[in-house]
């Protein structure tokens, strides 16, 4: 069993779980940093960004 966004409690189940952690932060950060940059150069082309998310493996799988 796997589960998503490595909420602190999954450490702690019976067995710990598995879950994938997306970098929550980072995503934030990114965020205001392209909502800055969008509103001083509303001209400017879309850009695509990608965060890599990771998998924290524990005793569910």
């Amino acid at each position: 069993m796997i589960g998503y966004d490595d909420i602190e409690l999954a450490r702690y189940m019976t067995p710990p779980l598995t879950t994938i952690h997306q970098p929550k932060d980072e995503l934030g950060e990114l965020a205001i940093d392209v909502l800055i940059h969008r509103i001083a150069q509303p001209g400017q082309k879309q850009q695509r960004m990608q965060l890599t998310p990771e998998l924290v493996v524990r005793g569910s799988v």
